[in-house]
This record gives structure tokens, C-alpha cells and sequence, in this order.
């Protein structure tokens, strides 16, 4: 996974911006990196793009995320681990408490 820490908020949107320069803002981006780093339950909109839902996503949406929702699926699709979404029992699943993870074994599963 791409280190995404950065105090310069102009390299992080260039990071994850779409052709016409639409970009997650940064609040939400902050959000995003919670819960795929640090596996923190993100809102009920993000839990809706996260779980692949967008009759939820639409509906949860404001003026502003209604018309990016392509460059959140984008983000997810390049940047984020596979695991981490894609449906409600993904999200279930990152979100439950681990005690140790070893990579062998998370690579024999």
C-alpha cells in the first residue's frame, strides 16, 4: 500500500485526482486512510462506496460527493487493499480486531 502521509495537501490531491482535477477533499481522504490504515469505521457515506453501494452512496451523498463518486471507486480500485471493500461483510471483516497478523499466514489464506 502507497504511504500516504504527507503534510502537503496539494501532493496528496495530485495523488488521487481524477483527468478533469475532481478530488476527494481532504477531510474525507483523512477518513478513507483511517479506516484502511488504522481500520476505523468511517461514516455511513463512506461506509455505502465502501461497500459498493451506490443507491446508498447516492442517497447519502452531498452536493459535493454526489459528483465525485467515480474518483472514490478510482481511489479504491487502484490504492486500497481488495480486502478492505467491496461489500458490507468486506468492511465487517477490516474493521474486526486482530491480534496478530503474520504474513505467511495472510498470504496462505
Amino acid at each position: 500500500m502507497k504511504d500516504w502521509t504527507t503534510s502537503d495537501p496539494d501532493r496528496r490531491r495530485g495523488l488521487y485526482h481524477d483527468r478533469s482535477g475532481n478530488f476527494i477533499p481532504d477531510n474525507m481522504m483523512a477518513a478513507l486512510l483511517r479506516y484502511i490504515e488504522h481500520r476505523v469505521r468511517p461514516g455511513e457515506f463512506l461506509q455505502a462506496v465502501l461497500a459498493n453501494d451506490l443507491k446508498d452512496a447516492v442517497g447519502r451523498a452531498d452536493n459535493t460527493n454526489i459528483s465525485i463518486l467515480h474518483v472514490y471507486v478510482t481511489f479504491l480500485f487502484n490504492e486500497a487493499p481488495s480486502k478492505c471493500w467491496g461489500s458490507r461483510e468486506a468492511i465487517e471483516a477490516w474493521l474486526k480486531p486482530r491480534e496478530f497478523e503474520h504474513p505467511v499466514m495472510e498470504r496462505e489464506l
